[in-house]
């Protein structure tokens, strides 16, 4: 496991070299199950060039916390398992925050990403690019103002997922829904 770039902070993705993209017989975007000592999913793209030929996945710290992981560690990265969540319950990751936020806005900023009961998520200030888009889904120009927008409405906000229906790994989809409970759960 190593850092990933400022860029992907944020953003539900892992970069891995194109020998695992081969090996694991993935497609950019995919879905990927991640296991540290608990697991998680995240999207994947394509490594750097500096980092090809390296038997290194980069996540960011959320997405470490989320797998129980740290840098240096080992992880199992592998072709996830995942279904279409037709309702993901969040809440406050802290207590003593409340928040409101509309389930649509929450279910547009993380359009795509996918998640896991117990996840901590954050939303509003990643931006997502055409890499981690699945292909046809959006004209780039209203991808870019959708979430430019929701972005200045939301801010960062750091979120736990508290339910997901089906349950294990599923992804946020356009017929999610999406609903915010106003304060940390249990």
């Amino acid at each position: 496991v190593a850092e990933a770039g400022e860029e992907d902070v944020g953003r539900g993705l892992v970069r891995v070299s194109d020998a695992a993209f081969a090996v694991m017989e993935l497609e950019r975007g995919e879905v990927v199950s991640i296991l540290g000592t608990r697991e998680t999913a995240a999207l994947v793209a394509a490594a750097r060039s500096a980092d090809q030929g390296l038997d290194v996945v980069r996540m960011d710290g959320v997405i470490r916390t989320n797998a129980r992981a740290g840098i240096g560690d080992y992880v199992q990265v592998r072709k996830a398992a995942w279904r279409d969540a037709q309702n993901v319950t969040l809440a406050p990751a802290r207590k003593g925050i409340r928040v409101v936020a509309p389930g649509e806005a929450l279910r547009q900023a993380l359009l795509y990403r996918p998640v896991v009961k117990g996840d901590l998520i954050t939303a509003g200030t990643a931006s997502r690019s055409r890499e981690i888009v699945p292909p046809g889904i959006y004209p780039e120009e209203v991808l870019r103002g959708l979430l430019g927008s929701l972005a200045i409405g939301l801010g960062e906000v750091r979120l736990i997922v508290a339910a997901t229906t089906p349950s294990g790994i599923v992804r946020i989809g356009p017929q999610t829904e999406v609903e915010l409970l106003p304060e940390y759960v249990e």
